[in-house]
């Protein structure tokens, strides 16, 4: 079995920030604004936020509902901490009006045949994820278009067993701990009447929970292993624009097998316990 020096994957995705410390007083309080966090229910029945420093809630978490994901800004006090939750000041949504980072759904089907509201992305910034189900197996992207103002573009993801086809051609064996996931685009909505382009980005999370249904394989021969989990390596895979006009769009993947020797800060996977 190959094993691995554990990675949590915490892709900086917008965040500001603002770190502080009382020193006077022996307290250390953290200040940040616009961290991912997800909403689940803790032991006792009160809301839990899971973010990148650690889990909290606090006395109000009406805002919020449990299975979603938002932009939060929060203050906590770095030594209130009970039974590895934070109790923090506060805990509020960044967005004014309050809502949940938007839903992109994951499908195990194939892709769609391309329609008439297609669109193709000009970018896709690097997933910020964890490969257990801390976010609960919620990955956070953003993707970038070149669209008029009031457009609306929403993300699909596939993911296709029968079209396992690396970037070199090669198919992925059913015994073979590794995932290709598609991704598509298309307006939701369209402005209407001329008007001038402007570059545009949109934000959502999928969920990949039902990706560990299937994997690991119990036959693979050689999993990659950390303590008590394996690791499913993923790379998704979607269309970008010619670099030339005239040219057919390139279809790219982003991610990579190699998670013991590749240098690149595009790795991706999902870790399930071995039980």
């Amino acid at each position: 079995m190959k094993r691995i020096t554990f990675k949590v994957i915490f892709s900086v995705f917008a965040t500001a920030l603002l770190l502080s410390s009382c020193l006077g007083d022996g307290e250390s309080t953290s200040k940040q604004e616009n961290v991912f966090a997800y909403m689940s229910t803790g032991d006792t029945g009160q809301t839990i936020a899971s973010t990148p420093i650690g889990q909290m809630t606090s006395a109000s978490m009406s805002d919020f509902t449990v299975g979603r994901c938002y932009f939060v800004n929060y203050e906590i006090n770095l030594s209130n901490n009970s039974n590895g939750i934070y109790t923090a000041e506060y805990i509020r949504p960044t967005n004014s009006n309050g809502q949940a980072i938007s839903e992109s759904k994951f499908r195990t089907i194939p892709v769609p045949a391309a329609t008439d509201d297609a669109i193709v992305a000009k970018g896709i910034g690097i997933p910020f994820f964890h490969g257990t189900d801390y976010y609960g197996d919620n990955w956070l992207f953003s993707y970038s278009f070149s669209v008029k103002p009031d457009d609306i573009v929403e993300a699909e993801f596939y993911y296709d067993s029968t079209n396992q086809i690396d970037e070199d051609g090669t198919e992925i064996k059913n015994t073979e701990d590794k995932v290709i996931i598609d991704i598509r685009f298309k307006k939701t909505y369209s402005q209407a009447g001329e008007a001038t382009t402007i570059p545009k980005t949109f934000t959502s999370v999928t969920k990949l929970s039902v990706l560990r249904g299937s994997f690991p394989r119990p036959n693979n021969p050689s999993p990659i292993v950390q303590g008590d989990y394996t690791l499913i390596p993923i790379k998704f895979r979607y269309w970008e624009p010619a670099s030339k006009a005239g040219d057919p769009d390139k279809l790219r993947y982003v991610g990579t097998w190699e998670l013991l020797t590749t240098t690149s800060n595009q790795v991706y996977y999902l870790m399930k316990e071995n039980k």
